[in-house]
């Protein structure tokens, strides 16, 4: 009788330790989850901002607003913002707009970088990047 109560506790601390083992990989599995979703999500918002974080752009203009005249006149305001430390040209642009904005990004002497990669949904064309975000 008292190795059968013996044999059912060792089954019982047995059944305990599976269930223990099954949720900690339950919850391993969520916490993988989540970071996979937030890992796409990081990046399918780099994708919508040529490569950076949306909390790094100050100012972001799409290709077609840089076909207006009127949008250069704001450019040159926003590039006056001394939170501004870079610009990021979509490099699918037209040669025409492309070269307008690096004449006015030239003008406050500041970096640009020209990026063409097919990930990058072709809405932006121009972002003007926060200093503080370039390390």
């Amino acid at each position: 009788m008292r190795e059968n109560k013996k044999i059912q506790n060792e089954v019982e601390e047995i059944e305990e330790w599976q269930k223990e083992s099954i949720t900690r990989i339950s919850e391993k599995t969520q916490i993988e989850k989540l970071l996979v979703s937030e890992h796409y999500l990081y990046n399918e918002e780099k994708s919508k901002y040529l490569g950076k974080a949306k909390e790094d752009v100050l100012y972001a203009y799409t290709s077609e607003a840089l076909d207006s005249p009127d949008t250069y006149k704001q450019l040159r305001k926003d590039l006056q913002d001394q939170k501004v430390g870079k610009a990021i040209i979509n490099g699918t642009l037209i040669s025409e707009v492309t070269l307008k904005i690096i004449e006015e990004v030239k003008k406050r002497k500041m970096p640009f970088t020209i990026v063409k990669d097919p990930q990058f949904k072709e809405e932006i064309g121009l972002e003007l990047i926060r200093i503080s975000s370039l390390g």
